[in-house]
C-alpha cells in the first residue's frame, strides 16, 4: 500500500483508520495527501459510494484519493475483533459522529480503551450543547455562521454559495485538530478525544467575524476609532467592495485599494478632473462615489479583453483579474506551467483532469498519488496487521484542570520566527500561538504591517491586527541592513519555523530564503505563501483574496441563477483563512518529519491552488461532461416573518420530504404528483418554491429552522455576525472569549480555542504586541546581548523598539 515516494513524504508512518462514510472524507485525504496511511473502513457494499462516475460518484472518487479502503462489519464477532485490532496499532481515528444512529463505536469507549489514540469525533454541530441533534449541510452552516449575510447584494435576497464551501473549510481545520493531537501524543505519550464540530470551524475559518476582516471590508467603514468593525452590522452589506467589470469577453475583478494603487488607477482613467479630490484617496472615500467611479471604468474597460486589463493593470501597479470559468483556469498557460493540473486514473479504466495537489513541500507536490480504492481493495491488510505495542509513557506528568484531567498546550515548545502580514500571515502566526508556539513578529517600522495602524489616511483597521495578531511577541529590526539580517538568523537558530508571505523572491533577495536560514539551521521549515506561486506566468502578480478567487474559478460559480453577472462574492476574505490552515497542516507535518530525521522543508504556498483544490469537483465535472444539478428540492434560502429576515431549507430526498410535509402540516399541494419524488420535485422546482416562500413569509426563521430540525430536515437562519454572540450553541459549548487589548476601552470578541478536545487547551487570549515591544528581551534571552549592544543598535536604527506610552 505505501509506495517509496510515500515514505519520503512528512506524515510517512503514520497510521490512520477511517470511518466517516461520506462526513467529511477530506479530513483523512488531507492527512493522506502528506503521506499517512489512512485506511478507509467501510460497511459492505460501500454506504457511501455509487456504481459509476456520475454526477454523486465525483466526490467520493475526489475525497478518497491516496486512501487505501477495507471492509468489515463492526457488528459481528469478528469484524469487532478486526476493528479493534486494527485500532490499537493506529496513531489516529477519525470517527463520523452520528448521534442517535446505529454506532459502529462509541468515541468514550475508544477514549478509554485505547488511550494512545487520538480519536476525532467530527460532527454538524458537536458532541454537546442544544443543536448537538441538528442536521447540517454547506448551505446551513454558512447561514448560521453568518457568512451567507455577507453573499450576494442588497436588496436582493441573499446569494447561495455554489460548493462545499464550510465542509471544504472544515476539513483543514479537522484535519489540524488531528495533527496537533498526533504531535502532542509524539511529546507526551498521551492521545485526546476531540468533539469537532463543523459548525464551530465554519465560524472560524470561512470569513470569520471574530477574526481578520479584508482590507477593504475594514477601509468602508465610517468609525475613526479602533471599534469593532462588524458591530453595526445588523444589515446586510450595501456596498461592493470588491467590484467586478463588464468587458468585450466577460468580466474583470479590479481592486484599489491602496494610495499607490489609487494613483495608478487615476493615471490609467487620464486623470479626470471629476477624480482630483483628496476623498478619492481612501477607500471610504471611493466607496461614497462608487457609482460615479464605475461608469469611469466601464468606459475604460468595455472594449478590451480579459487578458488585455490584467496584464495592463498589473503593469500599472493595479491588482486586476480576470473572472475565470473553471475551463479556462485549466488551460491557463500560468497553471500549465506550475503543473497545477495532472491527468490521473480517478476510478479503474477512468482518467480525468484534476488539480495535483494543494502546495508543494521540497519542490514536491503534495497532493494526487493514487486513485480511491476500490471497496475492499486492501483488506489483506487485516490479516497482516503489525504486533501492537504499548503507548508511549509521557516524559512528565502534564498538569491537570480544575477537573482534575491532564491538560496540554501542546506546540508551546515551538518558536516560529513570523514575517507574516495581514489576513493570511496573520492568521498562520496566530494558529501556533494560539495552541503555546513562541511566535516572533518580524517588524520593521519602515514598512509596518498594513493592519497594524492604517492602510491609508482616515482608514484606521487596528482591531484586525489585533485579532489577528494576538499572542505573539515583537521583534522590531531593519532587515535592508546587515546587522539586521545577521539578528534574524541569530533567531532562525533557535527556531523551527520560518513564515512569510511576500511577494515571491523577497526574502531571497534579503538573503533569508530558505537556502540561506538552513545554512543556519538544518531543521528548519521555512514557508512562503503567495497568491498565484513563486513560478508561473503571474507570479509577479498583486494578489489579494478577491483577485485570487476571480482567476481560480470560484468567483465565476458564485452568482445569483438568475444573473450570471450578479456576483455573490462581494466582501468575503476567503481564501486566505482555509489557506493558512493548508499551510499550518503543511508546516507541522514537516515539523513531525524533522523531529525523526533531523531535515527541515522548503514549502511554498498558492493560495489559488488552494482554491483550485477546493474546486476539484468541477474540474473534474468539466473534464468528463458530467453537468452540476440542483441537490435536491426545496432547496434554498426562503423569506422569513420580520426585516430581511431568511432561512436556508434543504430537503435532500424522499425521507427528507416526507419529514418535511408533516412539519408543514401536510398540505394539500405537497401530495400533487408533481412532487411525488426527487426528480419531478427538481423538475418543478419553480412552483415548489412559490408554495414554499407562501409559507415561510408569515412565520419566524428561528421558529422554522426549530420546526424543521426537529423532524430531521436540515435548516438554518442567516445569522448577523453580533447575533452569533448569543447563540446558544456557542455559549452552551463556551466558544466565544474577550481579548483585553490596550488602546480598547472594551474588550475584544474573539474564538476562544481552535477546537473542542478532553485533553489539549489553548494558551490564554494574549493582546496583540505593539511593535517592537519584545525587542529587548528577545535580544537579551535569545541573542546574549548586552544591554550597551541594544542601545548601539537602537541608536544606529538597526533596532527598533515600541514607545510604551500611551
Amino acid at each position: 500500500m505505501t509506495s517509496t515516494s510515500d515514505r519520503r513524504l512528512p506524515l510517512a508512518g503514520v497510521r490512520v483508520v477511517e470511518m466517516t462514510d461520506g462526513f467529511l472524507d477530506m479530513t483523512g485525504r488531507l492527512l493522506a495527501d502528506f503521506g499517512a496511511d489512512v485506511i478507509k473502513v467501510e460497511a459492505a457494499g460501500g454506504a457511501e459510494r455509487t456504481s459509476g462516475v456520475d454526477e454523486a460518484g465525483v466526490r467520493y472518487l475526489i475525497e478518497n484519493f491516496n486512501k487505501s479502503g477495507v471492509v468489515l462489519d463492526p457488528s459481528d464477532a469478528s469484524g469487532s475483533e478486526q476493528l479493534w485490532r486494527l485500532l490499537e496499532v493506529a496513531d489516529v481515528l477519525i470517527y463520523a459522529d452520528r448521534r442517535g444512529g446505529g454506532q459502529a463505536l462509541d468515541p468514550e469507549e475508544v477514549h478509554r480503551r485505547l488511550p494512545h489514540l487520538v480519536v476525532l469525533a467530527v460532527s454538524d454541530f458537536g458532541r454537546t450543547g442544544p443543536y448537538k441533534d441538528f442536521v447540517g449541510t454547506d448551505a446551513v452552516h454558512l447561514a448560521l455562521g453568518s457568512q451567507l449575510g455577507r453573499s450576494g447584494f442588497w436588496p436582493r435576497e441573499p446569494c447561495l454559495i455554489p460548493f462545499d464551501l464550510a465542509y471544504q473549510s472544515s476539513a483543514a481545520q479537522a484535519a489540524w485538530a488531528a495533527l496537533v493531537a498526533y504531535y502532542d501524543r509524539l511529546e507526551s505519550g498521551r492521545g485526546d478525544l476531540i468533539d469537532f464540530s463543523v459548525f464551530e470551524a465554519t465560524i472560524e475559518v470561512v470569513d470569520p467575524p471574530f477574526g481578520t476582516a479584508g482590507t477593504a471590508t475594514a477601509g468602508t467603514k465610517q468609525v475613526q476609532t479602533p471599534a469593532d468593525p462588524y458591530s453595526s452590522e445588523w444589515s446586510r452589506p450595501r456596498s461592493k467592495p470588491y467590484p467586478i467589470y463588464p468587458c468585450v469577453d466577460g468580466y474583470v475583478r479590479c481592486l484599489v485599494l491602496a494610495p499607490g494603487q489609487w494613483r495608478a488607477m487615476y493615471g490609467w482613467l487620464g486623470e479626470p478632473s471629476e477624480f482630483a479630490d483628496p476623498k478619492y484617496q481612501t477607500i471610504l472615500g471611493r466607496d461614497r462615489e462608487q457609482e460615479a467611479l464605475e461608469r469611469a471604468y466601464v468606459q475604460l474597460f468595455r472594449d478590451k479583453t480579459k487578458a488585455e486589463l490584467a496584464v495592463e493593470g498589473q503593469k500599472r501597479g493595479v491588482p486586476i483579474a480576470p473572472v475565470l470559468s473553471p475551463a479556462e483556469v485549466a488551460a491557463q498557460e500560468h497553471f500549465v506551467q506550475r503543473g497545477a493540473f495532472v491527468d490521473a486514473e480517478i476510478r479503474s479504466g477512468v482518467r480525468a483532469v484534476i488539480p495535483s495537489g494543494f502546495l508543494e513541500i521540497d519542490r514536491e507536490r503534495i497532493g494526487y498519488r493514487r486513485r480511491a480504492p476500490e471497496a475492499g481493495e486492501h483488506n489483506a491488510v487485516l490479516s497482516d496487521l503489525p504486533t501492537p505495542s504499548a503507548a508511549e509513557s509521557p516524559a512528565s506528568e502534564p498538569a491537570d484542570d480544575a477537573s482534575g484531567r491532564a491538560t496540554s498546550v501542546p506546540l508551546s515548545g515551538l518558536r516560529v520566527i513570523d514575517f507574516g502580514s495581514i489576513v493570511f500571515g496573520a492568521e498562520v502566526g496566530r494558529l501556533f500561538a494560539d495552541l503555546g508556539a513562541d511566535v516572533i513578529k518580524i517588524e520593521n517600522a519602515a514598512f509596518p504591517d498594513k493592519y497594524r495602524g492604517g492602510s491609508e489616511p482616515g482608514s484606521l483597521i487596528a482591531k484586525n491586527f489585533a485579532l489577528g495578531n494576538r499572542g505573539r511577541r515583537s521583534f522590531g529590526v531593519d532587515t535592508r541592513t546587515e546587522a539586521g539580517r545577521d539578528l534574524v538568523k541569530g533567531l532562525v537558530a533557535s527556531a523551527d519555523v520560518v513564515v512569510s508571505n511576500f511577494k515571491p523572491g523577497t526574502l531571497e533577495r534579503l538573503g533569508l530564503g530558505y537556502d540561506e536560514l538552513s545554512a543556519v539551521n538544518p531543521k528548519i521549515v521555512w514557508m512562503s505563501s503567495s497568491g498565484f506561486g513563486d513560478t508561473g506566468a503571474w507570479a509577479s502578480w498583486l494578489a489579494y483574496g478577491p483577485a485570487v478567487r476571480s482567476a481560480s474559478g470560484l468567483t465565476h460559480l458564485w452568482h445569483y441563477p438568475d444573473d450570471p453577472g450578479g456576483f455573490g462574492d462581494t466582501t468575503t476574505v476567503y481564501p486566505d483563512h482555509a489557506a493558512a490552515r493548508m499551510a499550518g497542516l503543511a508546516i507541522l507535518s514537516a515539523v513531525i518529519r524533522g523531529r525523526a530525521t533531523g531535515r527541515g522543508a522548503d514549502i511554498r504556498v498558492s493560495q489559488a491552488e488552494v482554491v483550485l483544490n477546493h474546486l476539484s469537483e468541477e474540474f473534474v465535472r468539466d473534464s468528463l461532461g458530467l453537468t452540476s444539478s440542483p441537490q435536491g428540492a426545496p432547496w434554498g434560502v426562503y423569506e422569513c416573518a420580520g426585516d430581511d429576515e431568511w432561512c436556508v431549507i434543504c430537503v435532500r430526498d424522499d425521507t427528507d420530504w416526507t419529514n418535511f410535509c408533516a412539519a408543514l402540516g401536510n398540505p394539500m399541494w405537497s401530495a400533487a404528483d408533481e412532487f411525488a419524488d426527487v426528480r419531478s420535485r427538481l423538475a418543478n422546482r419553480e412552483s415548489l418554491d412559490r408554495h414554499v416562500r407562501d409559507w415561510s413569509k408569515g412565520r419566524e426563521a428561528d421558529s422554522i429552522m426549530r420546526l424543521l430540525q426537529s423532524r430531521g430536515v436540515p435548516a438554518g437562519v442567516m445569522k448577523r455576525s453580533p447575533e452569533l454572540l448569543a447563540d446558544p450553541q456557542l455559549i452552551a459549548r463556551d466558544y466565544v472569549a474577550l481579548q483585553d487589548q490596550p488602546g480598547f476601552a472594551e474588550p475584544l470578541n474573539t474564538v476562544r480555542r481552535p477546537f473542542l478536545a478532553r485533553r489539549i487547551q489553548s494558551a490564554p487570549v494574549r493582546p496583540s504586541p505593539d511593535m517592537g515591544q519584545d525587542t529587548a528581551t528577545i535580544c537579551s534571552e535569545l541573542l546574549g546581548m548586552s544591554r550597551a549592544e541594544i542601545d548601539r543598535l537602537l541608536g544606529e536604527g538597526v533596532l527598533q523598539m515600541a514607545d510604551v506610552k500611551r
